[in-house]
């Protein structure tokens, strides 16, 4: 067996300190890719956990969490608590049927009184 070397059952297998670039530059990677999965483990726990500290349930926390990418995307300052008021008593927002339902009575109703004006 050469210095630097062990013999592993058929084999020689390096040793450390002899490994090719493309070895050495695959373990970078490696570590690098295990840092960043990590890193997005803790981001996402501390993302989970975060709607514990405004005081609010998961839902509202979505709710909020729109309400502030929308201030963002449109630059539009709006303060905190307001933001967390909104998303405390405006969840859930209305859902579809519900607005549906009002939409068709109100569509009922106009067309129901136009015929009692013109006729």
């Amino acid at each position: 067996m050469g210095a630097g070397r062990e013999w592993l059952g058929g084999y020689f297998r390096p040793d450390y300190n002899d490994r090719s670039e493309q070895d050495i530059l695959r373990s970078e990677v490696l570590d690098e890719f295990t840092d960043e999965i990590i890193d997005l483990y803790h981001a996402i726990k501390k993302e989970k956990d975060s709607f514990a500290e405004l005081g609010i349930d998961f839902e509202e926390k979505a709710f909020y969490d729109i309400l502030k990418a929308l201030t963002i995307k449109y630059d539009f300052k709006y303060p905190e608590d307001k933001l967390l008021d909104l998303a405390e008593n405006g969840y859930p927002p209305i859902d579809r049927d519900e607005v549906n339902k009002e939409i068709f009575e109100q569509a009922e109703n106009f067309k129901k009184y136009q015929s009692v004006t013109s006729g």
